[in-house]
Formats: structure tokens, sequence, C-alpha cells
């Protein structure tokens, strides 16, 4: 089962993140980060997916690129806003979607010092990596092993660098 250590770590990260943002001059921030479950995130693969997200981000979208956030659970990408963050939301969500492999990407608009969610645009929740049930649920009711996880996660982050980096 997940261990209440990994959940207590994303949550210390997301705060490292909100610190962060703390001491920026932008209504609205984005961060890109990987959904992979614990502390040896592939850190050589993570980031080739990371300055791949980076690029086409600052490509695609009106978004300035302002600072990496690493610690031992993961690596945020934070970027300033210049477009409408509830579009932009939407566009996110569609580059989240785009690809299977794509489901380990987490792409967060937050305006205000408050995230735009899934639910407040009316949106499905994501889905679990394994087996499409909504993905807070499976996290709460703790549904699958962090072996299973990690796994299907590292599937994902191959697939990723091979269908788009590698392209």
């Amino acid at each position: 089962m997940i261990e209440r250590s990994v959940i207590r770590n994303k949550l210390e990260l997301h705060d490292l993140v909100a610190n962060y943002i703390e001491g920026i001059n932008s209504q609205t921030i984005v961060t890109a980060s990987l959904n992979i479950p614990g502390l040896h995130k592939h850190q050589s693969k993570q980031d080739i997916v990371l300055k791949f997200i980076k690029k086409i981000l600052c490509e695609k979208y009106d978004l300035i690129y302002l600072n990496d956030i690493n610690n031992t659970y993961g690596k945020y990408l934070i970027f300033e806003c210049l477009e409408d963050p509830h579009t932009l939301k939407e566009k996110l969500i569609k580059e989240e979607s785009k690809y299977p492999h794509r489901r380990i990407l987490d792409l967060d608009c937050i305006h205000n010092k408050k995230q735009i969610s899934r639910r407040s645009r009316k949106r499905k929740q994501r889905r679990c990596f394994l087996c499409e049930n909504d993905s807070d649920i499976c996290i709460r009711e703790k549904n699958h092993s962090y072996r299973e996880l990690a796994k299907r996660a590292e599937s994902l982050l191959e697939s990723f660098i091979k269908g788009e980096v590698l392209k």
C-alpha cells in the first residue's frame, strides 16, 4: 500500500512551492511536475521530460519560465502566466490528456494563491494509473501498492521519452 510518508512528503513539496510563490509578484503561476511516487524518481529521465515540457509550455502559451524547485521528493518548474488563468487551465488539462503517457504530468495553475482545479472547471478528476478509478479515491483508500504505482509510473516515463522527446 502507499506509505503515509509518501503522501506527507508530497504535501511538504506543495508547501515548498507555495512558499516560493509567496515571493513572486504575479497573480498567476503555473507549476509543472511529474506524478511519480517515492523518493527515487529516475532523476535523469525526469529532467529530460521536464526540459521537454518546459520548451512546449513556453512555445505554446504565454508563460515565462522563472525557476526550478528541487528537493528529495521531486522537481517543480515554475512559470509566470500572462494569459487568462481559467482559459489556460483548460489548455493545460488538454496537454495532460493529449497522450496516455502524459498521465504522469501534473500541470497546475495557481491564481491569487489558489489552485484552479479540474473540479472548479467542472471537469472529470484524474484517473488512476492502474485501474481507471478516480485517482483521489485510490490514494485515499490505498488501493494499490507503492511497487505497482512506481512500476507503472516508470513505464509511462519511458513511453513519454520514446513517444515525444526522441521523436
